[in-house]
């Protein structure tokens, strides 16, 4: 809050740049503390649901934002934002009083799984009764109906009857006080973040580059150009949400199986986002562009969904409280990717042609994916279910 005002009031660059760090690290610190969360109270078979709504929102704040932004800018100055910015943090600091602990989430979430696992006991208990398979035989002159069933008792099933859900905040023989050179050492966490960080350090790099593109080649005005970013955020929201539902579901998890699957899916992810990157710098049309482009936002979705909930699957394995850790190396290798392969996209730019960095940029992020993805599913083909 406090940087938001002091970003809106400052005079001088170094000034801007100082408060502009403070808004990344508390930018940084919600979003690896809210990923945290999700992690301590959803089940690791259950967590790509909702990472996909949490990515989905954060992509509509990435859509909404430079709206709002310039139309406050266009009325109201320089602190119309810093104003809004603020009462947007002081908003988020308020709500965050009235969200239950983790452990009362859990406990609730629990009490839900069960209440369902219960009624799904009692219907199927019931349906069993009514179609019980009898042999009908004849003795002095009356049917008797023999009962094949081991219980005829029609009861509905109590909770203690049933098997309890798993209460995710238990751990056994977990290691404590991990560090985050513990959490590197972890191949699945690394790996997640390596090709994490080539995703988006590539999506950083497209960016920079496509507003350029759209004024050079197609000759579309600042507006046009936002309504370019649109048609890429939007498709990136909906993949958000299926991908999260798709790697959470059974069928996946027969087909690739339970620890194997999100790494599928991202490796396709990335590897489409790749593709499209290329065909975005190769295609003349501005329709096509604009096709690719959302094709683009779609794919990159896909890869990162499936890599936040994956970071969580070995929380069975690493310490109580690691969670934010896990997505503070998130973060950091985001930060990194968004800030160095940026620049190094733009120098390519400014010494070949767009389609030759949409090249170099779609073959660095296929390569790495596949390298290091495919590394990793051979290395523990024999361990994963």
């Amino acid at each position: 809050m406090g940087s938001s005002i002091g970003l809106g009031m400052s005079k001088k660059f170094w000034m801007m740049l100082m408060f502009r760090i403070g808004q990344g690290i508390g930018s940084g610190t919600i979003w690896s503390l809210g990923l945290g969360m999700l992690a301590d109270i959803y089940p690791n078979d259950k967590l790509g649901a909702p990472v996909g709504t949490a990515w989905s929102m954060h992509s509509l704040g990435t859509l909404g934002g430079p709206v709002i932004g310039g139309v406050l800018y266009e009325y109201g100055g320089e602190m119309a934002i810093a104003w809004f910015m603020a009462g947007l943090s002081a908003a988020c600091a308020i709500l965050r009083f009235f969200i239950h602990d983790v452990s009362e989430l859990v406990k609730l979430l629990n009490e839900k799984d069960e209440a369902a696992k219960i009624a799904l006991a009692n219907n199927e208990l019931s349906v069993a009764t009514e179609e019980q398979i009898g042999l009908q035989t004849k003795e002095n002159g009356v049917s008797v109906q023999k009962n094949t069933g081991a219980n005829d008792d029609s009861t509905p099933i109590s909770a203690s009857n049933t098997l309890q859900p798993q209460n995710n905040t238990t751990s056994v023989n977990r290691k404590k006080n991990l560090t985050m050179l513990d959490l590197i050492r972890e191949p699945q966490i690394w790996i997640c973040c390596f090709a994490s960080s080539a995703l988006f350090g590539v999506l950083g790099a497209i960016e920079t580059i496509l507003p350029i593109i759209a004024t050079d080649r197609y000759n579309l005005t600042s507006a046009q150009i936002g309504f370019v970013f649109i048609a890429l955020t939007i498709p990136n929201m909906l993949s958000a949400i299926i991908a999260g539902r798709i790697t959470d579901s059974d069928r996946m998890s027969a087909i690739f199986g339970k620890s194997r699957k999100r790494f599928v899916v991202m490796l396709l992810g990335n590897c489409l986002t790749g593709i499209f990157c290329i065909i975005l710098g190769l295609v003349n049309a501005l329709v096509l562009f604009i096709i690719a482009g959302a094709l683009l936002g779609f794919s990159a979705g896909v890869g990162a969904v499936p890599t936040i909930a994956a970071m969580a699957e070995h929380k069975e394995t690493i310490g109580e409280g690691s969670n934010t850790q896990l997505y503070s190396l998130f973060n950091v290798g985001y930060s990194i990717a968004v800030l160095t392969v940026p620049i190094a996209g733009s120098a390519i730019f400014s010494a070949t042609t767009p389609f030759i960095t949409c090249l170099v940029a779609g073959l660095f992020l296929i390569v790495c994916s596949v390298i290091s993805i495919s590394w990793l599913i051979i290395r523990f083909r024999k361990t994963w279910k």
